[in-house]
């Protein structure tokens, strides 16, 4: 693999994509504001559950707050490459159009992973790592490299998962389109620390959530066969 000729390329698909953006530049403010507000909204929505105690589960509201922070980054990441690039796998082979993806002197999965990127996703990302700076201060925790390595260590474990079920859920639906997914229901569930949730409240309908969307994938991929 040729990687100084797969960079060039990214920086075409960014260049493109920044174009795109910026044809509406009052978008881009409102993105920002979008993505502020969902923050406070978030931070609001964690302190109504510590309004009452100063710790669940061993976790006190600082702490949390950091779990809010990688939430933010993880849907920043989310946002910015794989909603733009990963849904259009299902366009593609709809309209019979994946033909012409594979036959690019380009690797398919680069181009299907890369193409597009969304800025709104970026900003999220930026506030998210402001949260967890803002976090490190309020906990007194020092910033040294071994912390930085384990978060590093840790972003990209959790990238790679949530790249790895977009692409398992692709491999199986080809034909449900705009519905909510499993990947994202569950994602909403890890927002804050588990242990804030009874097990009646989180376990139970992810149960539920695991066993029937299992069925809907074997029943569509089943059909297809």
């Amino acid at each position: 693999m040729n990687i100084k000729k797969y960079l060039q390329v990214y920086s075409y698909f960014n260049y493109s994509s920044f174009s795109i953006e910026l044809e509406y530049k009052i978008n881009l403010f409102i993105d920002l504001l979008t993505s502020i507000l969902g923050l406070i909204g978030s931070v609001f929505l964690l302190s109504i559950f510590f309004s009452n105690t100063d710790e669940i589960g061993g976790w006190n509201f600082n702490q949390a707050l950091i779990i809010q922070g990688i939430y933010t980054i993880l849907n920043g990441v989310t946002n910015t490459w794989f909603n733009p690039n990963l849904k259009e796998i299902v366009k593609y082979i709809r309209e019979g159009t994946l033909d012409y993806v594979l036959l690019k002197p380009i690797d398919s999965q680069f181009w299907v992973s890369f193409k597009r990127i969304s800025p709104t996703g970026l900003i999220e990302i930026l506030l998210g790592f402001f949260v967890i700076g803002y976090c490190l201060y309020l906990n007194n925790i020092s910033f040294s490299v071994g912390s930085f390595t384990f978060l590093v260590i840790t972003l990209i474990c959790s990238i790679s998962i949530l790249y790895s079920i977009d692409i398992e859920q692709i491999n199986v639906i080809t034909k449900k389109v705009n519905d909510p997914t499993l990947k994202e229901i569950l994602f909403k569930y890890k927002q804050y620390p588990i242990t804030k949730n009874p097990s009646s409240i989180s376990i139970k309908p992810v149960g539920e959530i695991l066993l029937n969307e299992t069925q809907n994938w074997l029943s569509i991929g089943l059909s297809n066969t």
